[in-house]
């Protein structure tokens, strides 16, 4: 498995404690090391040493390599911020180089997991998924109808590892094949309002979308060919 920390956000959510010289993801939140620190060392059990990346903008540059010291951690710099898919895509096509085959886990930066010996084993279980060649998103149970997360509807029949598995934290969404946690995501719903909020909580069919995903480069890569060809 190797790892790409996504840190190139403004953290604009967090002002004013963040700032856009120093967003949220630099700052002592949850802990008394930074979000991306607590990032990095969340998935150190199962990302050997060296395989970790940190994407950044050119004007966190500086902070990031002082936070990240010596550390192995290798920091990629985005020429300019074009939001998630972008950087994804830079992350994927970097690791296509050195490891096209291997699992990629893609994470933000500015998470809070209490459980990480959990999530861990959940991000292992992507890992498998991703090899047979899915894209593999971690959905959270809403406990809520909170506006301020993207949302994931979810398929009420098992899928195949050709198709996008979500894995849920209670473990009770079902079983994609060969033991392993998933279902089928049907759509990817952008922040709703209040009402819409309600309705996917007590229809049972939607995640919070985590932003977290699992896939080979070589998968990604094709399908933002697929999908955006220009």
């Amino acid at each position: 498995m190797n790892a790409v920390v996504m840190a190139g956000g403004s953290g604009t959510r967090f002002w004013p404690a963040s700032r856009e010289w120093l967003p949220k993801q630099f700052l002592s939140i949850t802990s008394n090391r930074s979000m991306l620190e607590e990032t990095i060392a969340r998935i150190a059990p199962t990302v050997p040493e060296g395989r970790i990346s940190v994407i950044v903008g050119r004007s966190h540059e500086s902070v990031t390599k002082e936070l990240l010291g010596s550390s192995p951690v290798e920091v990629l710099l985005e020429p300019v911020g074009r939001n998630t898919a972008a950087c994804i895509g830079l992350a994927a096509l970097h690791w296509r180089r050195r490891d096209p085959a291997t699992p990629l886990v893609v994470l933000p930066a500015d998470h809070f997991i209490a459980r990480t010996d959990r999530f861990n084993e959940i991000i292992v279980e992507a890992g498998h998924l991703a090899q047979e060649g899915a894209i593999v998103t971690l959905g959270v149970e809403p406990t809520r109808p909170e506006t301020g997360y993207g949302y994931i509807e979810i398929e009420s029949e098992v899928g195949g590892p050709e198709v996008v598995g979500i894995l849920a934290p209670k473990d009770t969404r079902g079983v994609l094949h060969g033991g392993r946690s998933g279902l089928r995501a049907k759509r990817f719903v952008e922040k709703p309002d209040f009402e819409r909020a309600e309705r996917y909580l007590a229809s049972g069919n939607y995640l919070w979308n985590s932003g977290i995903f699992v896939f080979t480069p070589e998968t990604i890569i094709d399908e933002i060919g697929h999908q955006l060809p220009d």
